[in-house]
């Protein structure tokens, strides 16, 4: 199977409930891809963690939101 059309797509950052009561900050990717007939075949997604310094970043930038409003 060759890939003649790739379509990719990255979510903004979102959180989830962890089961110790805390939150993991993730951020989503998806690659569309088409078989040889140019038709949609498969959906390939990657989730990552954010941690660290950038965590903190989103956390706060939300924090900023939630107070504007």
């Amino acid at each position: 199977m060759q890939m003649y059309n790739k379509s990719q797509t990255r979510t903004g950052y979102y959180r989830f409930l962890a089961k110790s009561g805390g939150y993991l900050w993730l951020q989503s990717e998806a690659t569309l891809i088409n078989d040889n007939n140019g038709q949609p075949f498969e959906i390939v997604s990657v989730n990552y963690v954010i941690r660290g310094e950038k965590k903190l970043y989103i956390s706060s930038v939300n924090y900023l939101i939630q107070l504007k409003t």
